[in-house]
């Protein structure tokens, strides 16, 4: 004998996911408001939370080992010194320390 379905475990299903890209979708407006606001100065509230935003640059040069191949390390460098590097930030939220 093989086993049934239900539809209504299939609507559970449909309906949890409905629920999970809503809240996806809720977390991103909150994580977008609350990166504006640290990056226009706003401060946080002391507590057991603190949130900051963390920036890097990252110059991606995937080619770079191709090069030093064909070329030396110093030309590689060179290439790396001149090449612009890319800014990313992210929101950090953490428990304080």
């Amino acid at each position: 004998m093989s086993k049934r379905i239900s539809q209504a475990l299939l609507r559970s299903v449909v309906k949890q996911r409905a629920k999970i890209e809503s809240l996806k979708a809720a977390l991103q407006t909150s994580e977008q408001q609350l990166l504006a606001d640290l990056k226009d100065g706003a401060t946080v509230q002391s507590g057991a939370l603190t949130a900051r935003v963390k920036t890097w640059e990252r110059r991606n040069v995937a080619w770079r080992e191709k090069l030093v191949e064909a070329t030396s390390q110093e030309h590689a460098d060179r290439i790396l010194a001149a090449t612009r590097a890319t800014e990313y930030e992210a929101l950090v939220v953490e428990t304080a320390a």
